[in-house]
């Protein structure tokens, strides 16, 4: 009986046409998607498109704008505001500032570009596009309103910083850390690799002032800044550049967490730390070394930082509360069970019943009727109310001396709130109070490079 011959294939001729295809597969996908792949270049040819297009609107905007000038016999330079009046017919997701010089900044915000045009000739300017910051990036360069949420809020990002992950939110309280690794993780049992601050919006710079604070139930008068007199005038060139930072960039940053200090004895603004308490504000009134003031000035000294460090002003720390507290007549005049105070020590969840919280920096304060609740961070802020008071750059007007806010571990949440001022102890020798005392350190903006 003849046998059938068979027809099917052998092992390796089945290997060699999978390995074939799986190196056709390969070369489709690196055509796909490669560098100078179909994908690629098709997302590049539509983000090219779109620039072309918002660039197409300014232009038509702009010319539609000089057209009506020159009918009108009037000088043709093109200010802001008459450019955002005639863009918004076009485009109304656009937002228009003045600059100097005849500069008009434009930002779409869809697309997050923005661009820089002259206001006297209509160009848009070389590198006028700026994309608008990435979260977990490190920022390059500061750049004003360099930072869109999903809301459409707006923030700049200092040079050297990184949005942190979870914390996007400006109206939530948006984060920054000086290493792009961090996220909003529990760090329960590990340290933060990055120093973080947290954006305080301030819309109009009128409203950038102190406010009258509350102890044992009872309002309190705002303190003196900044401090000055005849022969001494660094405090008020400091306030003065600080407050217009605020004005120009519509805000600042403030300490996530009390602040640290490192195996160095160097100022570090990270969870689960012990907060460096028991310290010195500085050699006096008017000698700002040795203490707490140099140590929040020399912060970010020798780094490329977009931004100035220095201790907590008073207007700084009340317009944070008034962040937290738009009314000043809730968390800053009550703030029990809103942080570690000794009348919040029954009523913590088991693992955080200590009679002291040893002064950790962001120690998660979870109580048994709410255990969801972190009760002492507020808009991503931790330890404004309890834990330790924290020294400013404030004066007493009757007392001329330096004020501390907001209430210790060894207070009464209600008696002294997250507002509370005092100021009875001295700045240095044997007065100086004791371990329930700390600080907080502030940065605003540095001008645009």
């Amino acid at each position: 009986m003849k046998r059938l011959k068979s027809r099917g294939i052998t092992l390796i001729a089945l290997v060699i046409t999978i390995i074939v295809l799986l190196i056709l597969a390969g070369v489709s996908i690196a055509t796909l998607t490669g560098e100078d792949g179909i994908l690629t270049k098709a997302k590049s040819a539509k983000e090219h498109s779109l620039l072309e297009e918002e660039k197409e609107q300014i232009k038509l905007a702009y010319s539609s704008v000089v057209a009506d000038k020159m009918e009108k016999g009037e000088n043709t330079t093109v200010s802001g505001t008459e450019l955002e009046h005639e863009l918004k017919f076009i485009n109304m997701n656009v937002i228009v500032e003045t600059k100097e010089n005849n500069k008009i900044e434009i930002l779409f915000s869809k697309s997050k570009n923005k661009y820089i045009v002259n206001g006297e000739n209509g160009e848009i300017e070389e590198n006028g596009n700026q994309q608008m910051v990435i979260v977990g990036q490190v920022v390059e360069k500061t750049m004003k309103n360099n930072y869109m949420d999903k809301d459409g809020d707006l923030a700049t990002i200092p040079k050297g910083f990184a949005v942190v992950a979870g914390c996007e939110d400006i109206s939530e309280g948006l984060v920054i850390s000086d290493d792009p690794s961090d996220t909003e993780v529990d760090f329960e049992n590990r340290i933060a690799k990055g120093n973080q601050f947290v954006w305080v919006p301030i819309l109009d710079i009128n409203d950038f002032k102190t406010i009258g604070g509350y102890y044992g139930g009872n309002q309190q008068e705002p303190d003196d800044e900044p401090y000055s007199t005849n022969e001494y005038t660094t405090e008020e060139i400091e306030y003065r550049e600080m407050k217009q930072s605020v004005g120009i960039y519509h805000g600042f940053y403030i300490g996530r967490y009390e602040t640290g200090k490192d195996n160095n004895g160097n100022a570090i603004i990270k969870k689960g730390v012990t907060v460096d308490y028991n310290v010195k504000w500085g050699n006096s009134m008017t000698d700002l070394t040795g203490g707490i003031v140099e140590k929040s000035r020399n912060f970010i000294k020798d780094k490329d930082i977009g931004g100035i460090t220095t201790l907590c002003y008073g207007v700084q720390y009340d317009n944070t509360l008034r962040f937290i507290d738009p009314n000043y007549n809730q968390f800053s005049k009550d703030s029990r069970k809103q942080g570690w105070y000794s009348d919040n020590y029954n009523s913590v969840a088991t693992g955080n019943t200590e009679t002291n919280p040893s002064r950790v920096a962001g120690k998660d304060l979870i109580y048994k009727d709410n255990p969801t609740l972190i009760a002492n961070k507020q808009k991503n802020i931790y330890d404004l109310a309890g834990n330790v008071y924290e020294w400013t750059m404030e004066t007493n007007k009757a007392s001329n001396k330096r004020v501390y806010r907001g209430g210790a571990y060894n207070n009464e949440g209600d008696r002294i709130p997250s507002s509370a001022r005092d100021s009875s102890y001295d700045l240095t020798g044997s007065h100086i109070r004791g371990d329930d005392v700390g600080f907080r350190i502030c940065l605003y903006i540095k001008a645009e490079e």
